[in-house]
């Protein structure tokens, strides 16, 4: 399973080394946790109001990586994997747990502070629009809008073989959950917008 998400993912290394773009101040929306992790319908009449296109186009011109704090989780088919991340563009931090051990990867958005970042850090691939959503999803359906961690989100379906969705935080543009091209359902589990950072977060010395 880590060789299939590794070949998959190897576009992360993109995420880690584009150019630092300007992040808003966070989005200033209902409470960036709580107890709901899956996506609840929150008006299914919302989903016809906005095309695929409309949405997708919002997600990915609109879109600079926000301040964020948070829990991903990632049902894979042997084992589930629980990623910690810290972003504040272009620096990122990824724990990534499988079977009780935990690896960490820090970006300073130019050095590394391992060999292969993407083996650890598939799930940026997932979370940004620009990247995962960009390479690998035609001809997009809308889900509907939903409501994920009580934030409003809406949901796309892809067509031509995939089995992928993906969830769009309404106001930031960041992925909040779906599914990968093959089904395998992930999301957010907890998130926090413009976090307080540990002094050390970002420190290459401190993986």
């Amino acid at each position: 399973m880590r060789t299939r998400i590794a070949v998959l993912l190897v576009a992360t290394l993109f995420a880690a080394c584009r150019e630092p773009s300007q992040a808003p101040s966070g989005p200033s929306e209902p409470s960036p946790s709580s107890t709901s992790l899956e996506g609840a319908p929150s008006d299914p009449s919302a989903s016809g109001e906005r095309s695929a296109q409309d949405v997708a186009r919002a997600a990915l011109e609109n879109f600079a990586f926000p301040p964020i704090h948070g829990t991903v989780l990632y049902e894979g088919e042997e084992a589930d994997l629980v990623y910690e991340i810290w972003v504040q563009d272009p620096a990122i931090r990824v724990e990534a747990t499988l079977g009780g051990e935990t690896v960490a990867w820090i970006s300073d958005g130019e050095r590394s502070s391992i060999e292969e970042p993407h083996l650890h850090a598939g799930v940026l691939f997932l979370v940004d629009p620009r990247q995962d959503f960009l390479y690998s999803c035609s001809g997009p359906t809308v889900l509907g809008s939903m409501l994920i961690l009580d934030r409003s989100a809406t949901g796309l379906g892809c067509t031509g073989g995939s089995n992928a969705e993906y969830r769009f935080d309404d106001l930031s543009g960041l992925v909040l959950g779906g599914r990968d091209a093959e089904g395998i359902p992930w999301r957010f589990t907890e998130l926090e917008f413009d976090p307080i950072f540990p002094p050390d977060a970002f420190d290459l010395g401190a993986a």
